[in-house]
């Protein structure tokens, strides 16, 4: 979990990026386009304005009127999938619009086998992709689809629905793989829902096509430090402490991953940095207690955890850190009460909640730990690990299909966690599923193979 000043520059970060976005479409001349052009431009308004509810309504009217447009557009050359997959879209905007409806039927039957002409679509397709004006008007419409899943990207990252703006932001690079810092906004979405898998991907991808942008390379660090790849976080986190020399969450990640590769001196001084600037902040000494811990030394971090509550009983994690400490000793007991004091004064914490979920199971209360297990996965999509222990316990209970589909999850969520592929290769065993079991069998050795090379 970051500091709370960290947590804060990731908030900034996002509505940064609101500021550098630029709309770049290019609008035709024909009456409904230079209404799309308007109500485009109010959610632009809108947006720059903070009236973000507002802003909402006006892309989601942009986008079902573009999509509505481009599907036609398609459906008009012959190119009904994609007509298809538009004008599913604008239905989902709009499901009682018996135009739409008749629209998206015509081109379903497009796609159908025995849907053959005396000039067949894909001889109309290279007669017309030759106009200049269909060109013209399919890239406006991509354009405006791709700009306006970004801005309701940006609208849900300032509402904290981290889940919604990745969904927005993958929107966004499916249209238009190139769409400036839609990569950075994507792994920014990802890492404030904690999908760190995805997080790292979309920002190395930002990474590698401007190398020199910063704020990238610092989340990239972040991320990886929180997904426990700390060889990997080591030098994007050095580059940047340059920068955010004072950056508690920061020094706590570059000190940790100092520790991990064995270069106990610097991290030990990256510490002591750390207290001295900062001794009266209670989410220090958190972050000290964690330093400790990792050092093994677990009377100093116990003793930090404890320094971090008396400056403010409340404090954020501190009662979840104490928690994990007594779970690495099997203090079971001990470790729910914990977690218990943690998710108390703070319910929406979703590592004290699985931890708790997870304690409960090993301590046989599998009723209140599957009905945690079951709201955390409500709340927290991304959260891979709570759909693994929740698949796990329902295939072990007999509920093997439930079980599969939450297992299928977490692999999807985190793909590089062999204990997960085990689980759901037993799980299709269990549900008869040999080809299927096979498979997952296969991939968990390929991982195993890929983890001895490394």
């Amino acid at each position: 979990m970051l500091s709370r000043n960290t947590r804060s520059y990731a908030i900034s970060l996002a509505t940064l990026a609101i500021c550098l976005f630029q709309p770049r479409p290019c609008f035709g001349t024909q009456v409904s386009d230079a209404e799309l052009k308007q109500r485009y431009e109010a959610a632009q308004q809108a947006l720059r304005q903070h009236d973000l509810e507002r802003a909402r309504v006006l892309f989601e009217q942009v986008l079902a009127e573009s999509s509505w447009q481009l599907g036609r557009l398609y459906r008009s050359i012959g190119r009904f999938p994609e007509a298809v997959a538009r004008l599913e879209e604008v239905e989902k905007l709009e499901p009682q619009n018996d135009e739409i409806k008749r629209e998206l039927t015509l081109a379903r039957a497009g796609t159908e086998p025995h849907a053959q002409t005396s000039n067949p679509p894909q001889e109309r397709q290279g007669a017309i992709a030759e106009d200049a004006g269909i060109l013209s008007l399919e890239k406006m419409y991509t354009q405006v689809l791709a700009n306006s899943h970004n801005g309701l990207g940006l609208i849900d990252a300032q509402q904290n629905r981290f889940e919604d703006a990745v969904v927005q932001f993958q929107d966004v690079l499916a249209l238009e793989l190139d769409f400036p810092r839609a990569d950075y906004n994507l792994g920014l979405a990802a890492f404030r829902a904690q999908r760190f898998p995805e997080a790292i991907k979309a920002l190395k991808r930002a990474t590698v096509r401007t190398p020199e942008d910063q704020p990238a390379v610092t989340l990239l660090g972040l991320a990886e430090f929180q997904h426990g790849d700390f060889a990997e976080a080591l030098p994007d986190l050095e580059k940047a402490e340059a920068i955010h020399a004072d950056d508690p969450g920061l020094l706590l990640a570059l000190g940790t991953c100092l520790v991990h590769e064995k270069k106990m001196a610097e991290g030990q001084k990256i510490f002591d940095r750390l207290l001295r600037n900062n001794a009266d902040q209670p989410e220090v000494h958190i972050l000290l207690g964690r330093a400790a811990y990792a050092l093994g030394k677990k009377d100093t971090a116990v003793m930090e955890l404890h320094n971090a509550l008396a400056l403010d009983p409340q404090t954020p994690d501190a009662h979840y850190y104490l928690g994990t400490m007594d779970l690495d000793s099997g203090k079971l007991s001990a470790a729910e009460a914990e977690f218990r004091a943690e998710t108390d004064g703070h319910s929406q914490n979703p590592k004290a909640r699985y931890n708790l979920a997870y304690v409960l199971l090993e301590e046989q209360k599998h009723d209140e730990a599957v009905g945690l297990l079951e709201n955390l996965v409500k709340d927290v999509p991304g959260y891979a690990q709570p759909h693994y222990s929740l698949g796990k316990t329902l295939v072990e209970e007999g509920e093997v299909e439930r079980g599969i589909a939450e297992l299928e999850t977490a692999v999807r969520l985190d793909p590089g966690k062999t204990y997960s592929h085990y689980q759901l290769a037993r799980a299709y065993q269990k549900a008869g599923r040999t080809l299927d079991a096979q498979g997952e069998f296969e991939r968990l050795r390929q991982l195993a193979e890929s983890e001895n090379v490394r």
